[in-house]
């Protein structure tokens, strides 16, 4: 479970570190919108560059834990590789 907190540089958004790199959710607008970095300093194949964006916090949130979770990384391996 991935343990959020406040981000130290931008007011409003929110950040967690987990095992494939830090997620990072910030709100604009109407939507709430996901980013995430690996820990190998690029985007994640999953967001893409611009990230995702969510109509609430909760499913932002939701999401990044479902990226994050150990079990589903084989499948996405498999798609981010085209194979």
């Amino acid at each position: 479970m991935l343990k959020w907190r406040s981000h130290k540089d931008m007011l409003g958004a929110v950040v967690a570190v987990g095992l494939r790199g830090e997620y990072s959710i910030q709100r604009f607008g109407r939507e709430f919108i996901l980013e995430g970095v690996g820990h190998d300093g690029l985007s994640m194949p999953a967001l893409g560059v611009e990230g995702n964006a969510f109509p609430a916090l909760s499913h932002a949130q939701a999401w990044a834990e479902h990226l994050d979770d150990a079990r589903n990384a084989r499948g996405r391996e498999s798609y981010a590789s085209g194979c």
